[in-house]
């Protein structure tokens, strides 16, 4: 069952924020739990961070890709789009013929 406070994401940050808490969980415990500095676990707002989507997905007792289903394909491996993940029609080999085009007028 989809709910819908999942599909606008200030709405889902202050509904996890909110679940979290009654948990006895602050942010800040979260950052130190995995290691990170200080605010760290905000960036799950607006970016993929999977390691910490993980965590609060533990602690509510759920998974990430039900929290985040735009971030995560079917399977739950997250979605990665950035230069260090670059999508799939981006390949090493697409890279490499670009590189050898751009001398060429």
């Amino acid at each position: 069952m989809e709910i819908d406070i999942f599909k606008n994401n200030s709405h889902r940050w202050e509904w996890l924020k909110f679940q979290l808490r009654l948990r006895g969980y602050t942010l800040s415990q979260l950052d130190r739990e995995i290691g990170v500095g200080p605010g760290t676990v905000l960036k799950v707002k607006i970016q993929n961070y999977p390691k910490a989507e993980k965590l609060i997905a533990d602690k509510l007792e759920t998974k990430p890709r039900l929290i985040w289903p735009e971030r995560y394909d079917l399977s739950g491996r997250p979605i990665r789009h950035s230069s260090r993940y670059p999508r799939q029609e981006n390949t090493k080999n697409n890279r490499s013929r670009q590189r050898l085009n751009r001398g060429r007028v």
